[in-house]
C-alpha cells in the first residue's frame, strides 16, 4: 500500500528493518511514523514527547484521524489497539 501511495523503495525497507532514516523522510513523516510504531507496540505507554512531536505537526482532528487508520490496519493483522490519554501518568493507555 505504502509504495502505491508514493513511498519509495528506500522508505518501506526503513519502516519494515524498523530503523526510521530521518534522511528519508519529512520531520511529520517520522512523527507519524513513530506514533504509529507507539501505538501498536506499546499502546498503553506511548511518551508524551510522541505525543507532542505528534501534535507539532497534526492538529487534533489530523491526529484523531492518524490514530483511526493505524487503529484500522493494526486490526486487519490481528493486533488491537486501544488510546486514550492516561492524565497521571502523562501517556496514552
Amino acid at each position: 500500500m505504502a509504495r502505491r501511495l508514493g513511498a519509495s523503495d528506500a522508505q518501506v525497507e526503513s519502516v519494515e528493518k524498523g530503523n526510521l532514516d530521518p534522511a528519508l523522510f519529512t520531520l511529520a513523516e517520522l512523527a507519524a511514523l513513530r506514533f504509529a510504531e507507539g501505538l501498536t507496540l506499546h499502546s498503553t505507554a506511548i511518551p508524551d514527547s510522541v505525543l507532542d512531536e505528534l501534535r507539532r505537526h497534526f492538529d487534533e482532528g489530523e491526529v484523531v484521524e492518524i490514530s483511526l487508520v493505524v487503529q484500522q490496519r493494526a486490526r486487519r493483522g490481528g493486533h488491537t489497539v486501544r488510546a486514550t490519554r492516561g492524565e497521571e501518568e502523562g501517556r496514552v493507555a
